[in-house]
């Protein structure tokens, strides 16, 4: 066997370099993970047929179908809720088949972890935000904004009158209250 080159590998890529696949081959990973999954497959068994990471898997499907026509997604995610369906009642036999037990613990998890699938497959996660301000106005707030707009009605007029004994033209009059 040769040895390779200072900083490559035997496959010809420089040490570090992180190749992406081919625009086709990605494409088709994407195609083959949506269809197994379609067939009832598992993100693992899914991941052991195509050779890669189920977070890879999971990514990969998410994004075929992110980029479906709107007709499609309504059938994929009606399919993805029977599969929660399934995998909650699964989970709660367990649970009442075991209770107290370690596996009854881990279908507690799938419980939980098929909810929050359901909640981001219905856009329930998405994140919402309040903002709400209330300001509590007494009666003497009320009498004090009152007095404020007497009190700037009484300088309008008492400007006006000033700027008449002025000949009108100054405008840098003060106003007496």
């Amino acid at each position: 066997m040769t040895k390779p080159a200072e900083g490559k590998r035997l496959s010809g890529n420089p040490v570090g370099i992180r190749v992406s696949p081919n625009k086709d081959s990605l494409i088709a990973r994407r195609i083959k993970a949506v269809e197994l999954r379609v067939q009832g497959m598992t993100l693992n068994e899914v991941s052991k047929a195509t050779g890669v990471n189920p977070r890879t898997v999971r990514i990969d499907i998410d994004t075929v179908l992110r980029e479906r026509d709107a007709a499609t997604i309504p059938l994929l995610r009606a399919l993805e809720e029977e599969r929660l369906d399934l995998a909650v009642r699964t989970a709660a036999k367990i649970i009442e088949d075991h209770p107290g037990t370690e596996l009854a613990l881990k279908a507690v998890d799938r419980l939980i972890r098929a909810s929050a699938r359901r909640a981001g497959l219905l856009g329930l996660d998405a994140p919402v935000e309040l903002n709400i301000r209330s300001t509590e106005v007494s009666q003497a707030d009320l009498e004090l904004e009152e007095l404020l707009r007497e009190a700037q009605a009484r300088n309008a007029v008492t400007r006006e009158q000033l700027l008449a004994q002025a000949g009108g033209g100054d405008d840098t009059a003060t106003p007496v209250a």
